[in-house]
């Protein structure tokens, strides 16, 4: 276990005030990465119906039914009708 090097103000040594700083920045981080990641599974999902109905309507075909995909890495799933 590394040993934190974290000060306080008065300038003493606090490992505990250092962990916790530590974890707080490390949650704040999962989180935002979170965020991108829905970010980027909502403009895929996006691009990729774009990109089929236009394949399907450059080769004479439309959607009938509604587009259900599942995003693996967020398990966001998309429903478009």
């Amino acid at each position: 276990m590394a040993v934190s090097n974290y000060r306080n103000y008065s300038g003493y040594r606090d490992p505990s005030a250092g962990k916790a700083i530590t974890n707080t920045d490390r949650r704040q981080r999962r989180k935002r990465q979170r965020q991108l990641d829905k970010m980027d599974a909502i403009e895929d999902y996006e691009r990729l119906c774009r990109e089929f109905r236009q394949m399907a309507e450059a080769k004479g075909f439309s959607f009938y039914s509604t587009i259900w995909m599942k995003h693996h890495k967020t398990g966001i799933i998309f429903k478009r009708g």
